[in-house]
């Protein structure tokens, strides 16, 4: 009797019907979410890591001193991540120049537009300089020349001096007419760097003009130095 009963229930368990299969979750696209559900996501993943969703999280909520926050952005391309959207969303709430200023900087060149193109309407100085500097690094700026452009009659001379730089670095002709303008520049800096960039658009193309003529008796004695020099190169 014990048989049989061991027997019909082995062969009532038993089943033809196959196990239910569990479904693999489907691999999330990564460029279809937004910074804050990176971050979110990220850090769920790693919570006690040092990446930059970590950093970028700090950052967002605001919890630390000014200069502790500069230095969390300055940290950023030494932790790798995709971070430019955030931080261009970032510095539109950030009330320290200081920071904002961290933020530009901290941004790959090849991504900079969205966060240079605030950078530049900024109304701190310290700002727009580092979005002038910026802009000098790479080819994708060049959609930042009427910006650039702006910024050489800037009333600070350090921002009419980047700016000047990175015309010339990215060879914008056509800002031509305003960096020979920047020639008579009451700044020595800034009429080094028109000089410099306008040999860098057209090289050459100062050699007898009026303008580098007259700067080869400059009072700055590298402004002179290069006068000279541009004045006789084919």
């Amino acid at each position: 009797m014990k048989k049989l009963l061991i027997s019909i229930l082995l062969v009532g368990c038993s089943s033809d019907e196959p196990a239910p299969q569990t479904t693999a979750p489907k691999p999330v696209d990564v460029s279809k979410l937004s910074w804050r559900e990176r971050v979110a996501a990220e850090i769920a993943a790693k919570p006690d890591g040092t990446s930059a969703a970590i950093v970028i999280d700090r950052l967002a909520r605001k919890v630390d001193p000014e200069d502790v926050r500069v230095s969390l952005a300055e940290a950023l391309p030494r932790n790798g991540g995709v971070y430019a959207d955030a931080l261009a969303d970032l510095f539109v709430d950030e009330n320290s120049a200081k920071v904002r200023a961290a933020f530009v900087r901290a941004t790959p060149s090849d991504q900079a537009v969205s966060i240079l193109r605030r950078a530049f309407a900024d109304p701190s100085t310290e700002v727009r300089i580092a979005a002038a500097r910026l802009a000098a690094t790479h080819t994708v700026c060049e959609r930042l020349a009427s910006e650039l452009r702006t910024a050489l009659t800037d009333r600070d001379p350090a921002l009419r001096t980047e700016a000047a730089r990175s015309l010339g670095a990215l060879k914008i002709e056509a800002a031509r007419d305003e960096l020979v303008q920047a020639l008579g520049d009451g700044s020595a800096e800034v009429r080094l760097e028109a000089m410099r960039a306008l040999d860098k658009i057209a090289p050459g193309s100062l050699a007898k003009t009026a303008a580098v003529m007259a700067l080869r008796s400059d009072s700055d004695p590298r402004v002179a130095e290069l006068a000279q020099k541009l004045a006789v190169k084919q």
